[in-house]
């Protein structure tokens, strides 16, 4: 039985009591539903383009009892925000009507859109992938090759995407939802998708991670690598070997994990001028220093005042430098355990860390042993 048009406009609005504010800025628009083999008229109806697409359909539901799953909703060709058509589609449950059309909440005064019937079947299937039911990596081969029914699965695990077809793993819109619940769902993109700049940008936005599955371009890539390392220094190692070399790349990486520095091109870790800034970051980047630079005193100094562990990275010459033990013992009491063994109990020193208060334990820079010196 068909809804009043007044019942239908309450439905269009929402629930009662959500506000005249909210109701202000809401925007409704003539849904006309289409026949979707003919094109004809069926009906129409009110509605909201910030509703969500499923309470669309179940305001058809309400007029022709089609349940939800069974109806699939196409624009025949679209709507421009200037009003003008375009390319149509399928409508996804999850997205607002506005934004499914692609025209956001613009002023219009009535949208087209195909009602097409699913076969029950078919559409229990998609249903049971989508709420977890049933799963999609045991299903057969049609399955794995139907975008919606892969299109579902990655909403739901995006690690689903190494069940889909090959075809699929290399479909731009499937792809981008895999990674949006699971960034690292990019392994199982295609070698395309996994050059493609925007995906791959997306999903080391969300898992820095995800960099060691971009193609190798995008991990050469300066932009990308940037991104990747700012919010995940350990990403570095993914890197290309020429943006590891890259002193700018690497203490990026350094400022959001220090220890990213490891993977930094060996080269600048013998690099005084690196170094030196490195350790600016902090003081335990000594730890990968060379050899030669352990025994760099101004090195040191710059090290030790900023973290008092990296004192037990220093060359035993600078560990009995009076100097370099005070400035790191200033900066952790408990570094005066990495001194050389005379300084140990000098007075100068054990009473600076008798007067500490609980301030920190006696671990190296790194971890393990304090550094040696082979």
């Amino acid at each position: 039985m068909l809804q009043s048009p007044a019942a239908m406009m309450c439905l269009a609005r929402g629930p009662a009591g959500a506000g005249t504010i909210a109701s202000a800025f809401s925007t409704i628009v003539t849904v006309r539903i289409l026949g979707g083999l003919t094109s004809k008229l069926l009906f129409s109806f009110p509605a909201d383009l910030s509703a969500p697409v499923h309470d669309v359909k179940e305001m058809i539901t309400r007029i022709v009892g089609i349940p939800p799953r069974e109806q699939r909703l196409v624009s025949p060709g679209g709507l421009a925000p200037a009003g003008h058509q375009r390319g149509g589609g399928v409508l996804e449950n999850h997205r607002t009507l506005g934004d499914a059309l692609g025209v956001g909440t613009a002023s219009l005064d009535t949208v087209d859109l195909q009602l097409v019937r699913l076969p029950g079947q078919w559409a229990a299937r998609l249903e049971g992938i989508a709420t977890g039911a049933v799963c999609f990596e045991d299903l057969d081969e049609a399955s794995h090759d139907d975008s919606e029914m892969a299109l579902a699965a990655v909403q739901r695990n995006g690690l689903m995407l190494a069940h889909a077809s090959e075809r699929l793993r290399g479909e731009r819109t499937i792809v981008l939802e895999a990674i949006r619940n699971q960034p690292k769902a990019l392994q199982f993109a295609s070698s395309d998708t996994q050059g493609d700049r925007e995906i791959v940008l997306e999903a080391v936005n969300e898992d820095p991670a995800a960099l060691n599955f971009a193609a190798p371009s995008l991990q050469a890539d300066r932009e990308v690598v940037f991104r990747a390392v700012q919010a995940g220094g350990q990403s570095l190692k993914f890197a290309s070997q020429d943006l590891r070399a890259d002193p700018d790349v690497v203490l990026a990486a350094m400022r959001s994990a220090w220890r990213a520095l490891e993977f930094a091109d060996p080269a600048l870790h013998s690099d005084r001028s690196f170094m030196l800034r490195a350790v600016r970051v902090h003081g335990s980047a000594l730890l990968h220093a060379s050899r030669e630079l352990k025994g760099d005193r101004e090195l040191v100094l710059s090290a030790v005042r900023r973290s008092g562990w990296a004192l037990s990275c220093a060359s035993e010459e600078l560990r009995r430098d009076r100097t370099c033990v005070l400035a790191a013992v200033l900066n952790n009491p408990a570094a005066l355990h990495f001194a050389a063994e005379e300084l140990q109990d000098d007075p100068d020193f054990t009473s600076i860390s008798r007067g500490a208060t609980g301030r920190g334990t006696v671990a190296p820079c790194g971890q393990g042993p304090p550094c040696t010196l082979l």
